[in-house]
């Protein structure tokens, strides 16, 4: 198994308030994307990380959810294709991240969480 902690930067916009009470709330899922053994000695697993950002934009009072992707590739030694299972941490980490050091906007977050990618291969 290979234990990760996922940095995750997502773009918010219109900017987030960073005083405002109703601070980024997240949600992600992680499943295989695809698998590969090329060279017969090593599984290339892509992971697709999927989720949603809602926040509460600085001007308005109506929340925003936005979809977001992305993927990590890894490689595990096998000489087959490996079943891949995905344990995520529970509680996402949330930093604000501001773009203007003379405002109180945020126009980005970086989420934080860890995640555990295990490669089964089966018996030779």
């Amino acid at each position: 198994a290979h234990q990760y902690m996922m940095a995750l930067s997502e773009g918010v916009c219109p900017p987030q308030c960073v005083n405002s009470s109703n601070q980024p709330l997240v949600s992600i899922t992680a499943a295989t994307k695809e698998i590969s053994n090329p060279d017969g000695a090593v599984a290339h697993v892509t992971t697709k990380i999927s989720g949603t950002i809602t926040w509460t934009p600085a001007n308005g009072c109506n929340a925003i959810v936005k979809q977001f992707n992305e993927t990590i590739v890894d490689g595990f030694a096998g000489t087959a294709v490996p079943t891949v299972a995905y344990a995520l941490g529970t509680t996402p980490v949330l930093a604000l991240r501001k773009f203007n050091c003379c405002s109180n906007y945020a126009n980005g977050v970086v989420i934080t969480l860890p995640i555990t990618i295990t490669a089964t291969f089966p018996a030779a």
